[in-house]
C-alpha cells in the first residue's frame, strides 16, 4: 500500500516551481534594464510641475500644475490636476462674492471659522495646522485627515472676494498651498 500524500504538500511544491525561476529572474532583469522615460520623470520628482495660468470670467486668476480638468457651474469653478510624476490629484474650488460690507471674511478669525465651516458634516472638527494674514487676505490651513490636507485662501480685490479652497494629500503640501496662494482677484 502506498503512502498517502498531502494535498497541501503538493500544491506546495506546485507554487514554489513556479515561483521559483520568476523570483530568481527579477534580480538579473532588474540589472539589465535601462533607464526608461518613468524612471527619468521620478528623478524629477521632488521639482515642481509647471503651472498653467487659469482665469475665469468671474472675477480671478489661478495657477494650476499638470493636467487640468475644469468644472464651472452658477457658484464656483473647481479644477481637479494629476500630477504626472506619481499620478496624485490636488483639487480646487473658487467661490467669488461680491466685495461689501456684508462680505464674511474680515479677518482672520472670521477666515478660520469658514474654513472650519467648510468641513463636511461628520468629518472630524479639524485641526488649523497654519493660519497667517497674506498679501490682500488670509491663509488657512487644516489637517492631516488621513493624510488628506485643505488649504482655504481668501483675498480681496476692489470689488469681489475671492476664496479658494484646495485639498490633496500631505506629501504634496507645498503645490497645494503654491497653487491655493496663486489665487488673484481680477476684479
Amino acid at each position: 500500500m502506498l503512502p498517502q500524500e498531502d494535498p497541501m504538500t503538493s500544491i506546495r511544491a506546485i507554487v514554489l516551481s513556479t515561483l521559483l525561476p520568476v523570483l530568481v529572474a527579477t534580480p538579473a532583469a532588474a540589472k539589465e534594464k535601462k533607464p526608461t522615460k518613468s524612471a527619468a520623470s521620478k528623478s524629477t520628482a521632488g521639482r515642481s510641475t509647471p503651472a498653467v495660468e487659469r482665469s475665469d470670467p468671474k472675477g480671478f486668476t489661478i495657477n494650476v500644475p499638470g493636467e487640468v480638468t475644469e468644472k464651472r457651474d452658477e457658484w464656483s469653478t473647481s479644477y481637479a490636476t494629476l500630477l504626472s510624476a506619481d499620478s496624485v490629484k490636488l483639487n480646487a474650488t473658487i467661490k467669488v462674492v461680491t466685495l461689501d460690507e456684508l462680505t464674511p471674511d474680515t479677518n482672520l478669525d472670521k477666515a478660520v471659522e469658514a474654513a472650519l465651516a467648510l468641513r463636511p458634516q461628520g468629518a472630524p472638527k479639524g485641526n488649523v495646522t497654519e493660519q497667517r494674514e497674506v498679501p490682500r487676505g488670509y491663509l488657512v490651513v487644516i489637517g492631516p485627515d488621513y493624510d488628506t490636507y485643505s488649504v482655504d485662501v481668501t483675498r480681496n480685490g476692489k470689488e469681489v472676494q475671492v476664496k479658494a479652497h484646495c485639498t490633496g494629500p500631505g506629501s504634496h503640501l507645498k503645490e497645494l498651498k503654491e497653487m491655493c496662494l496663486s489665487v488673484k482677484p481680477t476684479k
